[in-house]
């Protein structure tokens, strides 16, 4: 660049200058546009759990709203300042045809009574704060038409501030005859922490975790020989 401008005149010289003045300011604009969209992007399908909505998320993994038992329990984060909370499933995205409102709760989660099998419903969660109601972004939950897998039933806070001492249970599956828990330290589950072994009723009371420690739970049902 300072090659082909050595021979030009003044004049030349301040209308190279701006032209790359302006080119600058183009690609900071850009580089601008580009990062406020890569910080606000939301996957498809998956709104309430990357919502841009501060200080509250969906709680379930993405796999389990795919598959979700009719009858499961959907579980969220504190929103501070909230004190009620409520869920309501329709049957389509204009949020039209509603087929179960929760009413108002205190608690952080919410089992499901009304759901049927083999559907896909649009959830919207509501949270009251100062005496004003907000709201997540519309997300889908699809129901199972037949659940295979064990879920957590213990209240959310009871797992937020599991005591040594407790006990963690989960739902029953249909054909299982063994259910094993799994402990981690990590969420990429490969610091192992504490397992239950083969256990035959649906809880399980661990013995090594320690006090003021983040663990990571996966429960697997045994059915027909197979582990899921």
């Amino acid at each position: 660049m300072s090659a082909l401008a050595t021979g030009c005149t003044s004049d030349a010289k301040e209308t190279l200058t701006n032209a790359v003045s302006r080119i600058q300011d183009a690609g900071e604009r850009l580089v601008d546009a580009v990062g406020t969209a890569a910080k606000n992007f939301v996957p498809e399908g998956l709104e309430g759990i990357f919502s841009g909505t501060p200080a509250i998320r969906i709680l379930n993994p993405s796999e389990e709203l795919s598959e979700f038992d009719p009858a499961g329990i959907l579980r969220w984060s504190m929103a501070s300042g909230a004190d009620a909370y409520e869920v309501w499933a329709y049957r389509d995205s204009s949020t039209t045809q509603l087929q179960e409102f929760s009413a108002a709760l205190t608690s952080r989660q919410y089992q499901f009574t009304k759901l049927l099998a083999g559907q896909t419903y649009h959830i919207k969660l509501y949270f009251r704060v100062n005496g004003s109601w907000q709201e997540l972004p519309l997300f889908a939950l699809t129901t199972a038409t037949q659940v295979v897998k064990p879920r957590l039933s213990n209240p959310q806070d009871e797992l937020d501030a599991f005591g040594q001492g407790g006990a963690l249970r989960w739902s029953a599956v249909s054909g299982a005859d063994i259910y094993e828990v799994w402990f981690y330290r990590d969420a990429s589950l490969t610091a192992f922490a504490e397992t239950s072994g083969p256990v035959r009723i649906t809880q399980f009371q661990p013995a090594t975790l320690k006090t003021g420690t983040t663990y990571y739970v996966q429960v697997y049902a045994r059915v027909n020989g197979v582990f899921k």
